[in-house]
Protein backbone atom coordinates (compact mmCIF):
# COMPACT_ATOMS: atom_id res chain seq x y z
CA UNK A 1 0.00 0.00 0.00
CA UNK A 2 1.46 3.28 -0.79
CA UNK A 3 1.99 6.08 1.82
CA UNK A 4 -0.43 8.00 0.52
CA UNK A 5 -3.10 5.20 0.72
CA UNK A 6 -2.08 3.95 4.10
CA UNK A 7 -2.58 7.70 5.69
CA UNK A 8 -5.41 8.70 3.98
CA UNK A 9 -6.94 5.11 5.56
CA UNK A 10 -4.97 5.86 8.93
CA UNK A 11 -6.61 9.73 9.49
CA UNK A 12 -10.13 8.65 7.76
CA UNK A 13 -9.97 6.16 10.89
CA UNK A 14 -8.59 8.73 13.56
CA UNK A 15 -10.85 11.05 12.40
CA UNK A 16 -13.84 9.31 12.41
CA UNK A 17 -14.40 9.08 16.18
CA UNK A 18 -17.25 10.55 18.93
CA UNK A 19 -14.59 13.03 19.22
CA UNK A 20 -15.13 14.50 15.92
CA UNK A 21 -18.16 12.98 14.65
CA UNK A 22 -21.37 12.91 16.23
CA UNK A 23 -24.83 14.29 17.44
CA UNK A 24 -23.40 18.26 17.74
CA UNK A 25 -20.29 17.63 16.38
CA UNK A 26 -19.19 17.64 12.59
CA UNK A 27 -21.78 15.08 10.32
CA UNK A 28 -19.18 12.93 8.68
CA UNK A 29 -15.50 12.97 7.28
CA UNK A 30 -14.42 13.43 3.67
CA UNK A 31 -11.56 12.70 1.73
CA UNK A 32 -10.86 16.25 -0.98
CA UNK A 33 -14.84 17.00 -0.97
CA UNK A 34 -17.57 16.58 0.25
CA UNK A 35 -20.55 15.99 -1.74
CA UNK A 36 -23.50 18.66 -1.99
CA UNK A 37 -25.55 17.21 -0.46
CA UNK A 38 -23.58 16.83 2.39
CA UNK A 39 -24.85 18.14 6.17
CA UNK A 40 -22.64 20.72 8.05
CA UNK A 41 -20.57 20.51 9.83
CA UNK A 42 -18.38 18.54 8.19
CA UNK A 43 -14.77 17.47 8.22
CA UNK A 44 -12.32 17.46 4.91
CA UNK A 45 -8.67 16.00 4.71
CA UNK A 46 -6.86 16.15 1.91
CA UNK A 47 -2.71 15.77 0.62
CA UNK A 48 -1.72 19.22 0.20
CA UNK A 49 2.13 17.57 -1.20
CA UNK A 50 4.39 15.23 0.16
CA UNK A 51 8.40 14.22 -0.22
CA UNK A 52 10.22 11.17 -0.50
CA UNK A 53 13.59 11.82 1.71
CA UNK A 54 16.76 9.09 0.97
CA UNK A 55 18.80 8.70 3.42
CA UNK A 56 22.08 6.38 2.62
CA UNK A 57 20.82 5.79 -0.94
CA UNK A 58 17.58 4.05 0.22
CA UNK A 59 14.09 6.14 1.66
CA UNK A 60 14.57 7.01 5.08
CA UNK A 61 10.86 8.86 5.26
CA UNK A 62 8.20 9.98 3.46
CA UNK A 63 6.91 13.27 4.11
CA UNK A 64 3.12 14.09 3.95
CA UNK A 65 0.82 17.67 4.45
CA UNK A 66 -2.41 17.45 4.77
CA UNK A 67 -5.21 19.88 4.74
CA UNK A 68 -7.69 19.10 7.95
CA UNK A 69 -10.45 21.60 8.20
CA UNK A 70 -14.10 21.73 9.22
CA UNK A 71 -16.78 23.68 7.51
CA UNK A 72 -19.11 25.17 9.49
CA UNK A 73 -22.32 27.00 7.67
CA UNK A 74 -23.19 30.25 9.67
CA UNK A 75 -21.33 33.96 10.30
CA UNK A 76 -19.83 32.48 13.36
CA UNK A 77 -16.40 30.39 13.34
CA UNK A 78 -16.82 29.37 17.24
CA UNK A 79 -18.06 25.68 16.19
CA UNK A 80 -15.85 25.04 13.93
CA UNK A 81 -12.71 26.24 15.88
CA UNK A 82 -14.17 24.42 18.85
CA UNK A 83 -14.56 21.34 16.63
CA UNK A 84 -10.77 21.79 15.23
CA UNK A 85 -9.10 22.01 18.14
CA UNK A 86 -10.31 18.82 19.40
CA UNK A 87 -9.43 17.21 15.80
CA UNK A 88 -5.91 19.09 16.89
CA UNK A 89 -5.40 16.82 20.50
CA UNK A 90 -6.93 13.89 18.25
CA UNK A 91 -3.51 14.36 15.58
CA UNK A 92 -0.66 15.84 17.48
CA UNK A 93 2.08 14.30 18.55
CA UNK A 94 0.15 10.62 18.50
CA UNK A 95 1.09 7.70 16.66
CA UNK A 96 -1.50 6.63 14.32
CA UNK A 97 -1.72 2.92 12.87
CA UNK A 98 -0.20 3.68 9.16
CA UNK A 99 -0.31 0.12 7.30
CA UNK A 100 2.97 -0.58 5.92
CA UNK A 101 4.59 2.27 7.73
CA UNK A 102 6.14 3.47 11.17
CA UNK A 103 4.89 7.02 12.07
CA UNK A 104 7.93 9.23 13.01
CA UNK A 105 6.14 12.58 13.26
CA UNK A 106 2.57 13.95 13.03
CA UNK A 107 1.85 17.49 13.97
CA UNK A 108 0.11 20.82 12.58
CA UNK A 109 2.31 23.27 10.87
CA UNK A 110 0.19 26.06 10.15
CA UNK A 111 -3.89 27.28 11.08
CA UNK A 112 -6.74 27.39 8.24
CA UNK A 113 -9.45 29.86 8.82
CA UNK A 114 -10.95 31.73 6.19
CA UNK A 115 -14.78 32.94 5.31
CA UNK A 116 -16.00 31.62 2.06
CA UNK A 117 -19.63 32.64 0.76
CA UNK A 118 -22.33 31.99 -1.77
CA UNK A 119 -24.38 32.78 -4.45
CA UNK A 120 -27.42 33.26 -2.27
CA UNK A 121 -25.68 34.69 0.71
CA UNK A 122 -24.51 31.70 2.85
CA UNK A 123 -21.42 31.94 4.95
CA UNK A 124 -19.25 28.78 5.45
CA UNK A 125 -16.31 28.98 7.82
CA UNK A 126 -13.24 26.82 6.92
CA UNK A 127 -11.33 26.61 10.32
CA UNK A 128 -8.26 24.02 10.78
CA UNK A 129 -4.38 23.27 9.91
CA UNK A 130 -1.60 21.84 7.39
CA UNK A 131 -0.20 19.04 9.28
CA UNK A 132 2.74 16.99 8.61
CA UNK A 133 3.15 13.56 8.59
CA UNK A 134 6.31 11.47 8.82
CA UNK A 135 6.34 7.84 7.75
CA UNK A 136 9.12 5.30 8.18
CA UNK A 137 9.13 2.83 5.30
CA UNK A 138 9.21 -0.13 7.19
Amino acid sequence: MSAVSAMDAALYTALNTGTVVGVGKASAVYRGMAPLTATFPLVIFALMDGDDNYVLGGRGFVRLNYSIRVVYEGLSAAGASTLADAIDTLLTNVTLTVTGHTMMVGRRVRLISYPESVEGGVTYQHVGGEYEFMLDPA
